[in-house]
């Protein structure tokens, strides 16, 4: 599922830093309106980074929490500043040929909030890097993850979706009643907790039996997952604050809409489908890590300058799947070196 979701982001950000025109409205309002879906994709991450968190607790115990964080630093966090250092003094030293945004390069403040993690509250670093907004997220998400265990085993499901739901939206609220900065860019943790835990508990319950979608008709998860997102449009919609209430209707939706996309590819044994989404998601996170760059550097430079693309926007869909494609190899060779760094760091 990884797979699927990581398609879903590139794409969408695809069309949101590469210019497009609408030459066949019908076609292009269909290829637009399914790249803003793809956006909503992210959301799967946050489950399925609970869920997979969940399963490796599960299956391998928790000697150490110390070690347990002392792990995941070094496979996602070096990782990540490896790519934000490189990012850095690429724009800072070959300024003329960058997008007009990133031409006058960034301060050493702007690497320190990524490096420390507190760009979403330091607006002048934002273009660095615009969909890094999601690591102090997911790193927040890691850090109370095992209390949320803790909380889950001792005082059951019910306790743990409620003390959940109280955390995220009681911070949307505060954030919205006293019009502090919400958004992608400058959220927190605390805005993706319902999502997270909702990861949580799916693993919690499989691995213990409890529960499995599985064993319910795909028609039916199907149905439920577009009635949920569209509850999410319309609550979105229909509500002057409904977009910083609606994620919960629309991860939940996007994922079970996800999920019965891949359980009909499995059912019908589309082995090419299979294969691709199974390295699409094995190589997510170092695509995540280089799709931007990618495009920021390398794309969207040609696209304004001598080339000048004119591109329709029903074509930049095609376009989109066959970028995420070629940056598949990219990724595998990109994860390969970093594997090494890593292996040497960890000993």
């Amino acid at each position: 599922m990884k797979g699927f979701a990581i398609l879903g982001i590139v794409i969408h950000h695809w069309f949101l830093y590469i210019p497009h025109y609408n030459y066949l409205p019908v076609l292009s309002s269909i290829a637009v309106k399914l790249s803003s879906i793809g956006g909503t994709l992210v959301h799967l991450f946050f489950i399925l980074s609970g869920y997979g968190l969940y399963i490796s607790y599960h299956n391998n115990g928790i000697n150490s929490w110390i070690l347990w964080a002392k792990k995941r630093v070094v496979k996602i966090l070096i990782p990540y500043w490896i790519i934000v250092l490189f990012t850095y003094l690429l724009i800072n030293n070959f300024q003329s040929i960058l997008p007009h945004h990133l031409e006058n390069g960034y301060s050493s403040l702007s690497l320190l909030s990524y490096i420390f993690l507190f760009r979403n509250i330091y607006p002048p670093s934002w273009g660095l890097n615009y969909t890094f907004w999601f690591m102090p997220v997911i790193i927040g998400l890691y850090m109370v993850f095992p209390i949320f265990v803790r909380i889950l085993e001792k005082y059951g499901a019910r306790y743990f979706l409620f003390i959940s739901l109280l955390i995220n939206y009681i911070s949307i609220t505060f954030f919205v009643v006293f019009d502090l900065p919400i958004g992608h860019q400058s959220d927190w943790f605390m805005f993706y907790i319902i999502q997270f835990s909702l990861g949580i508990l799916l693993a919690h319950h499989s691995v213990n039996k409890i529960f499995s979608l599985y064993h319910i008709s795909t028609l039916k998860l199907c149905f439920l997952g577009f009635t949920l997102y569209a509850l999410s449009l319309f609550i979105k919609n229909s509500w002057i604050s409904g977009s910083y209430y609606n994620d919960i209707f629309t991860s939940a939706g996007g994922f079970l809409i996800v999920f019965c996309i891949y359980r009909w590819i499995t059912k019908f044994n589309l082995r090419y489908f299979i294969e691709i989404f199974g390295k699409l998601g094995k190589e997510s996170y170092t695509i995540y890590l280089i799709h931007y760059p990618l495009i920021m550097l390398l794309v969207e430079p040609t696209s304004n300058s001598s080339l000048k693309i004119m591109t329709e926007s029903s074509f930049m869909l095609i376009s989109g799947v066959v970028f995420c494609l070629l940056v598949l190899p990219i990724s595998i060779i990109i994860s390969k070196s970093l594997n090494n760094i890593l292996s040497v760091l960890s000993h």
